[in-house]
């Protein structure tokens, strides 16, 4: 359906423009899924589950892994992988593989912390606070001291 020229370009038509920007993004997505796919389906589990590929060019292809001990073991399969890229991926000229360890950006929010203290200690902090004029300090040390409970010592 030819578009109207008074409307924004939806996506889909953005992405079927051959000349466009977008077309050619989209067709380097899919030719390095389809590399990633022939790798994974060819070194098989667990090895594939490990693995990405992130970027290639006529003589280098660049593979993620999540950690240390596979990227070990993906190098030691350098050569199984030269070849599968070689045949299968259209990659003949490929001379080296890369591989980067990039571990996975899990949810890195810090868990607040429980925080407790002995019913002498929150004593102790409470009658201190009576003789500190900053008053800051003063309401600080106060909740503090409010902080009983999970680790009372009797």
């Amino acid at each position: 359906m030819p578009h109207n020229k008074h409307l924004p370009a939806t996506i889909n038509e953005l992405l079927r423009s051959s000349p466009g920007t977008l077309a050619k993004i989209q067709a380097r997505i899919a030719q390095i899924t389809h590399f990633q796919d022939k790798l994974r389906s060819e070194l098989g589990a667990p090895l594939s589950e490990h693995l990405n590929v992130a970027n290639f060019s006529d003589d280098t292809l660049v593979l993620h892994t999540d950690n240390p001990a596979w990227a070990s073991r993906l190098r030691f399969n350098i050569q199984t992988i030269l070849r599968i890229a070689r045949l299968n991926c259209g990659l003949a000229g490929l001379k080296s593989v890369r591989i980067k360890v990039v571990i996975p950006n899990l949810d890195r929010k810090t868990k607040k912390r429980s925080f407790s203290v002995s019913e002498n200690t929150a004593n102790m902090i409470g009658a201190t606070t009576a003789s500190i004029n900053d008053h800051k300090l003063r309401t600080s040390l106060a909740n503090l001291s409010k902080h009983r409970g999970l680790n009372q010592i009797n």
